[in-house]
């Protein structure tokens, strides 16, 4: 029985903080899509649990740092998406971690340029 079909979804910094720290996100991806993201991904977590935990910040707030990642991760799957690269792996890990497949999911973020995007899938 496959996973049925949903409301929409917003990806957030927040949402795809989780998303990296739950683990599986890398591996649901094309291969080679994102592994120079993989490193980025875990200072920018890091700062926001070392925030959360209380304690002292380095010089890029938490908020900032996962905000900045959100932007450039989705900028990059969004453009791979438009240039005709699956994400059927993506699907099924956001369907698996909500318990239905979201229609759509939609992320908001800054495109490479600095503008305002929405990339929805």
């Amino acid at each position: 029985m496959g996973v049925s079909d949903g409301p929409r979804l917003v990806v957030d910094p927040a949402l795809t903080y989780r998303y990296v720290v739950r683990g599986g996100l890398w591996e649901a991806l094309p291969p080679g899509l994102a592994d120079d993201l993989i490193d980025w991904a875990g200072v920018a977590a890091a700062a926001v649990l070392q925030a959360a935990m209380g304690r002292p910040r380095a010089v890029t707030p938490p908020s900032a740092a996962m905000a900045e990642f959100h932007d450039v991760f989705w900028d990059r799957l969004a453009r791979a998406y438009q240039a005709g690269v699956g994400l059927d792996g993506l699907v099924a890990f956001v369907a698996a971690d909500r318990g239905y497949r979201p229609r759509p999911v939609e992320v908001y973020y800054k495109s490479g340029d600095g503008r305002p995007a929405v990339f929805a899938f």
